[in-house]
């Protein structure tokens, strides 16, 4: 029984990395240990990557509790008879005297 083309390349492929892993650095050619040296550093680099979605989903959760707590202080502020572009304004100079210790009490 005759294996396609892509099987052939895939098992190849599977070979030379096995191989790669799993010989010395002195059994390898300038080309190869660079090469493994790369997929380290890829691997690496992944791996840190994966760190900073966790990063990203802190940032969703200010983002949605800051809007949450802005609407609760603009809504605060409009019902003491101030204008939109008032109590808005108002809200975003409040917020950026006070508002980055929010951030870092409930994020840090």
């Amino acid at each position: 029984m005759e294996l396609k083309k892509e099987t052939m390349e895939d098992i190849q492929k599977f070979a030379k990395e096995q191989a790669n892993k799993n010989l010395s650095n002195a059994e390898l050619s300038v080309f190869e240990r660079v090469a493994k040296k790369g997929d380290i550093a890829k691997s690496k680099v992944i791996k840190n990557i994966s760190k900073l979605k966790v990063t990203s989903d802190q940032v969703k959760d200010a983002t949605n509790d800051l809007t949450l707590y802005m609407n609760d202080y603009i809504a605060d502020l409009m019902r003491r008879r101030l204008y939109r572009r008032t109590s808005i304004k108002n809200g975003k100079r409040e917020f950026i005297y006070k508002g980055r210790e929010w951030l870092r009490y409930r994020y840090t």
